[in-house]
């Protein structure tokens, strides 16, 4: 008797992620700034700046930027719009304030894919989180668009990297290696 020895072929094995295309928007779910477009204010609202040359002292105009986005998240209020330049930024951000339904407080990439929050240590929440329920408490209807969480709360067993409740919007913002929980939505029960 003869032997027969059939082999079958492997597939390739999956490639890498290509980390630097997923930025570029390549990202089939959805993350795609070709099709972003930074907002503006509501009615008398104000635009601040953050950016890696500012300083917290400073006014938070384009000219004169603030350094961290908490700084910003302590000044904005209703119909303001927080817009970050490029740059790689950690520590916590506490809310302050809240928006409305019709004049949310806007944090945004001035460039989608371009600001990487990455702090394994952080969140980014209403300063008046509680714990659950919330209850209505809290710095409510917020936005935030475009930003890369990257290792976001990673380290902290608990720790949520994004606490959102009533009326917190996400748009096209991409969640990397999110540790314990990237995404939190609460409610009021």
């Amino acid at each position: 008797r003869a032997s027969v020895v059939v082999q079958v072929p492997q597939p390739p094995p999956a490639p890498a992620p290509d980390f630097a295309a997923i930025v570029r928007g390549i990202r089939p779910r959805g993350f795609q700034p070709n099709a972003y477009a930074p907002v503006a204010p509501v009615g008398s609202g104000t635009t601040y700046y953050v950016a890696p040359t500012g300083n917290d002292a400073n006014e938070g105009t384009s000219s004169a930027p603030f350094l961290t986005i908490n700084k910003a998240a302590q000044v904005a209020r209703a119909g303001d719009v927080v817009t970050i330049r490029a740059a790689t930024y950690t520590g916590t951000v506490r809310v302050a304030n809240s928006g409305t339904p019709t004049a949310p407080i806007v944090f945004q990439a001035e460039v989608a894919g371009t600001v990487i929050l990455s702090d394994k240590n952080a969140t980014f929440q209403p300063a008046g989180w509680t714990g659950l329920p919330m209850r209505g408490v809290g710095q409510q209807w917020i936005t935030l668009r475009g930003l890369i969480f990257r290792d976001w709360a990673a380290d902290r067993r608990g720790q949520h990297g994004v606490r959102a409740i009533t009326g917190w919007r996400v748009d096209n913002c991409l969640f990397e290696r999110a540790g314990y929980v990237g995404l939190q939505i609460a409610g009021d029960n």
